[in-house]
């Protein structure tokens, strides 16, 4: 799921608890709004440290740095995309 449909399935939640005030959907639909805000604030958050860690695989002047730094940016490329590193095989 794109970050921008995760912006906007937090909204439609917002906007769906207004119609119902004072009944227990309410607080049900904000949670999912927070929990929404919550995933794409750590897929923001893993894709900025993919991104660093291929920037330091590239800086790195000793293959074993380089490739740890790799194997790390590939962890946090699959966590950005809601994929877990064991569903894809990558080993830590």
């Amino acid at each position: 799921m794109s970050q921008r449909k995760l912006v906007v399935e937090a909204e439609e939640c917002r906007s769906r608890a207004l119609e119902y005030e004072g009944r227990p959907e309410k607080a049900f639909l904000l949670r999912l709004a927070i929990e929404f805000d919550r995933l794409e604030d750590e897929q923001t958050y893993f894709a900025r440290r993919a991104s660093q860690e291929v920037s330091a695989a590239v800086h790195a002047r000793h293959p074993n740095a380089r490739r740890a730094h790799l194997t790390l940016a590939r962890n946090y490329d699959a966590r950005s995309h809601g994929r877990s590193n064991e569903a894809q095989g990558i080993n830590s």
